[in-house]
């Protein structure tokens, strides 16, 4: 006879009885409880099967894949561990037998409209990520604090803006720093220099990337409502906050606005 580690909890599930061949009286009644159970089970015809057919879910889990949902959300919907919904996916679940009928059943009532866990994993069209992200780095936030800010890997934030479609989680996260951007970068991304700020805002206007009053309708326009040519223009309330102290990214013509505004200023105060 075989006795599993000293640090095995003994009666609580059937390994120790069957892996480590232990026969203490707490596994040798926790097993004989459990063919009892089964033998009532297998002679009850109401009674639910031990196994699902792992087909039957596979299908399912395709169905939500297809709606957008990811084997994360999925899992995390029906609290069941990634590896088995990988392994359902590819239909190598537990053998021949099937997938365990409580896992089955949990996953088996996912509905995408219905589950905040797979909804927030459905992918959509990346568009509105991009232009929220792009009018952020044109304010002056670098990418690696809109990242910090909205609780993601700076190298999954970049590798979003090259591709097609992403999930919606990540949308809200960006659309909740995009709606209060001060607030939400101040607190969670801590302080980012005026020289960083700075030049992050000039390289943004440089690969093209257009401000948030570019846009009526972020997600859906199909271009902007002002073209770069219009954005040259000098932004006066700017100049004017920055005159008042405020520390505001400025481009050439706004600086040089602002200068001639101080030289006037001090031109007032000389005479």
């Amino acid at each position: 006879m075989r006795i599993c580690p000293a640090d095995h909890a003994h009666g609580v599930n059937l390994t120790c009885y069957i892996t480590h061949r232990c026969g203490c009286d707490e596994c040798v009644r926790a097993a004989a409880l459990y063919r009892r159970k089964r033998a009532l089970r297998l002679a009850d015809p109401a009674a639910p099967p031990a196994f699902v057919p792992t087909e039957d879910v596979a299908l399912h889990v395709a169905r939500l894949m297809d709606a957008g949902s990811t084997i994360a959300g999925i899992a995390a919907a029906a609290g069941v561990p990634r590896s088995l919904l990988e392994r359902i996916r590819d239909n190598r679940a537990w053998g021949k037998r099937g997938t365990r009928f409580a896992a089955a059943s949990r996953i088996l009532a996912l509905v995408p409209d219905d589950s905040p866990a797979v909804t927030e994993a459905q992918l959509v069209p990346s568009l509105g990520l991009h232009r929220r992200v792009q009018a952020l780095m044109v304010d002056g936030w670098p990418l690696r604090a809109i990242a910090k800010a909205a609780e993601m890997e700076y190298s999954s934030l970049r590798a979003s803006l090259y591709r097609p479609r992403v999930r919606l989680g990540t949308v809200h996260r960006i659309d909740a720093i995009y709606r209060h951007p001060r607030k939400m970068l101040a607190e969670q991304a801590g302080p980012v220099s005026d020289t960083e700020r700075r030049r992050t805002s000039r390289a943004a206007q440089r690969r093209g990337y257009l401000p948030a009053l570019a846009w009526n309708d972020i997600d859906a326009d199909a271009g902007p409502m002002v073209t770069s040519a219009d954005l040259d223009d000098v932004d006066d309330v700017a100049v004017e906050l920055a005159a008042r102290g405020h520390t505001i990214p400025l481009r050439s013509k706004e600086r040089a606005a602002l200068r001639r505004s101080r030289a006037q200023l001090t031109g007032r105060w000389a005479a």
